[in-house]
């Protein structure tokens, strides 16, 4: 579905029939934060996955999306996705992206 109208509009209809995976890699557009805060919420499942350069994860964009998660009321797990074509240690992605789940909500309890 191209947009969060959307795909609250669908879920409406279904009177929860149906759930919904907060994918983090399906929203790579301008907007991505408003669009996934507006969902989240409504999420039993999300498929973390992070975004890599050369330098690896972009640890800002992976933690920005676990917290916005948060604050929407995301209450299901964190499923760890690693697609790269930059960064070859798949396990080593894996743990990056666990760790940075872990800080993030860890600080978003704190606060």
């Amino acid at each position: 579905m191209p947009g969060p109208k959307e795909v609250n509009r669908i879920l409406d209809s279904l009177g929860g029939k149906v759930g919904l995976n907060g994918d983090f890699g399906n929203w790579e557009r301008a907007g991505k934060y408003d669009d996934l805060a507006s969902i989240m919420g409504r999420a039993e499942l999300c498929h973390a996955k992070g975004r890599y350069s050369a330098a690896g994860l972009d640890v800002e964009d992976y933690v920005r999306c676990v917290k916005l998660s948060d604050i929407a009321g995301y209450k299901g797990p964190f499923t760890l996705i690693y697609d790269s074509t930059y960064h070859q240690d798949e396990w080593s992605g894996l743990l990056d992206e666990r760790d940075c789940i872990a800080d993030a909500l860890k600080e978003a309890a704190a606060a």
